[in-house]
């Protein structure tokens, strides 16, 4: 905050950096989830793809978790392509689901 004279008074105002700041965050905030949103299952498959071959060279324990993040990015890719009506699989009529 900086002090400044506004009629006759000392007024804290915030700087110029901090007003585009509060500007700025909610504006990435929205275009984060709207590229989130746009987001096709291809390009989950295609990040899960290269998750799996820098995971050739690691040991156990390193691939621990590289390997959960593949199968998350592969259930969303499943997940975005039942929500864009492509399911990869066939349901049948009749059968258990």
């Amino acid at each position: 905050m900086t002090s400044e004279m506004r009629f006759g008074r000392k007024v804290k105002m915030p700087s110029t950096v901090q007003i585009k700041h509060d500007i700025l965050v909610p504006c990435l905030a929205d275009k984060e989830k709207q590229e989130l949103a746009g987001r096709t299952a291809d390009e989950y498959r295609s990040r899960a793809d290269a998750l799996s071959k820098s995971m050739a060279g690691r040991n156990a324990r390193e691939r621990a978790p590289m390997e959960r993040k593949q199968k998350a990015l592969n259930d969303m890719a499943d997940n975005q392509e039942w929500l864009d009506g492509h399911p990869g699989c066939v349901v049948t009529p009749g059968s258990p689901t």
